[in-house]
């Protein structure tokens, strides 16, 4: 699925995501994300599991809070300030997290483990078989992507701002290493025609020899 205008596009791959924590190594798989058309950069992940949320919800939504704590972490790393939505069967599940024990965390500054940092809020659910309720989430699911699209054109504009930045330090430091060189040649023949004058002036104080 696909929205030109906000230029991210739903994606049905499979996304892997890996961060090592300490000693501790997270990796999760997803089955599709929201992505821009630099595939490295993830706005959102999709993961499904058909009647998983209904019958085996605990298990579903600890997979799903290691998918989205590996999904923050590559949003954190990679500057990323939009957070991610994963739908899981015909359930949206928002995840919030607390970014102060969060950040904590990451630095080591807190080891209980136990601490809640990551809340999950799931919304439906949804019947396919109901109109309105497909109609519904798919409007839930293109404003997310069209609010997440705001973030990632702002990012864009960033790094158009930080290429022409660069590219400016790039043809100053040519025009001041061209500079160095031109005051090098300059200084050059300077000394150059200093030394020929001094020369000269030593020619023209000699005595003539004396011819027997």
């Amino acid at each position: 699925m696909g929205c030109k205008e906000a230029g991210l596009e739903w994606e049905g791959f499979r996304k892997g995501f890996a961060h090592r924590l300490g000693e501790k190594y997270i990796r999760a798989y997803t089955d599709g994300c929201l992505s821009s058309d630099r595939k490295d950069d993830v706005h959102g992940i999709l993961e499904v599991k058909a009647f998983a949320v209904t019958k085996r919800l605990e298990q579903a939504l600890m997979q799903t809070g290691i998918e989205m704590l590996t999904y923050i972490l590559y949003c954190e790393f990679n500057g990323i300030s939009w957070r991610p939505v994963t739908a899981i069967s015909f359930f949206l599940v928002m995840a919030h997290f607390d970014p102060v024990h969060f950040l904590n965390f990451l630095k080591g500054l807190e080891s209980d483990f136990k601490l809640s940092f990551l809340k999950l809020t799931l919304i439906g659910p949804f019947d396919l078989f109901i109109a309105g309720d497909v109609f519904r989430l798919g409007r839930m699911t293109l404003t997310m992507t069209v609010q997440m699209s705001m973030g990632e054109k702002a990012r864009e504009k960033e790094r158009k701002k930080a290429a022409e930045e660069e590219e400016k330090r790039r043809k100053q430091d040519e025009e001041k290493a061209e500079r160095e060189k031109e005051e090098k040649r300059e200084q050059y023949e300077e000394a150059a025609r200093e030394e020929e004058a001094g020369i000269h002036s030593l020619e023209a104080s000699s005595p003539a020899n004396d011819v027997d």
